[in-house]
């Protein structure tokens, strides 16, 4: 079958809001054309990231992305860039549900190597499409997530979570612009959703979850992955390399850090910081052609 023609006003690339080399690669390797939307502060980007007391593995991935993604956006229309798609990721290693980050030194990297060692750890990485228009406007959409039950085997629930831009309020009444307030607006809808689409730590199982609304994509890409056991001796030594840093859970599995990984469970693009399946199909749902 013939290949269509685009529309005038298809858009033609997508703004990257990420600084990850990785994340760049990954959209090299399916041919997407990108143009970078990084922040001009580099300490407001990792305010970001900060974790709050009640966060949970899920819902800390999800806020985080989102407010990559609304700082991205607020950015390109003050800019007066080109309307197109933002995309923007995060991802976040978890362990007991304790969520692991970005080592700050070398004390923690090989505190988190240790603590990895001959066990089996989440990888969660968040995955957001902004349509690229001046609006957003209400966000409704289906939460789509599996879950591995005992006896059923995989199963399927739909649930659905509704925010609205104009909804969100800063205290003095007016309209919120701040990124991490929009984000936790839509993380309350999202979590809402999420513990109806399926229950407990079974939802977070490979492959994920997804969300999708008119102006918004969001997807939840979780794998599982087993690290042999790891010597005193290979952990000076990969911490000596400098790779841990500025990876989280103080690995790449891209690097050298491949060495240790036993058995991987999900996406292995999503383990690297940018789930390809999942990117490449809210991609295509923006509009985007590659």
């Amino acid at each position: 079958m013939p290949n269509q023609p685009k529309p005038a006003d298809a858009p033609h690339f997508v703004y990257l809001a990420s600084q990850s080399p990785r994340r760049r690669e990954l959209l090299d390797q399916l041919g997407v054309a990108h143009r970078l939307l990084l922040p001009d502060d580099a300490q407001a980007a990792e305010a970001l990231e900060d974790v709050a007391p009640d966060d949970t593995p899920a819902s800390y991935v999800i806020r985080v992305t989102l407010a990559k993604g609304f700082a991205a956006r607020a950015r390109r229309q003050a800019s007066g860039l080109p309307v197109a798609p933002i995309l923007a990721a995060d991802t976040t290693v978890t362990l007991d549900d304790a969520i692991l980050g970005k080592p700050a030194d070398a004390a923690q990297a090989t505190q988190m190597l240790t603590s990895l060692s001959g066990r089996t750890h989440r990888v969660l990485t968040g995955v957001a499409v902004f349509d690229g228009k001046s609006a957003i406007g209400p966000l409704t959409g289906s939460f789509t997530g599996r879950a591995t039950g005992a006896v059923t085997g995989v199963v399927t629930r739909v649930a659905t979570g509704t925010v609205s831009e104009r909804g969100t309020h800063a205290a003095d009444g007016t309209a919120a612009s701040d990124p991490l307030a929009l984000a936790r607006a839509a993380q309350h809808a999202f979590d809402e959703g999420l513990g109806r689409a399926a229950s407990g730590a079974a939802a977070l199982q490979p492959p994920g979850i997804g969300w999708q609304g008119p102006a918004l994509r969001l997807a939840l890409s979780v794998s599982t992955v087993r690290v042999r056991v790891l010597t005193a001796e290979d952990i000076a030594r990969y911490v000596a390399s400098g790779e841990p840093f500025g990876k989280a859970g103080a690995y790449g599995i891209q690097g050298r850090g491949a060495e240790f990984i036993a058995e991987l469970h999900g996406s292995y693009s999503g383990v690297m910081g940018l789930p390809l399946f999942e990117t490449a199909a809210a991609l295509r749902q923006s509009g985007l052609s590659f």
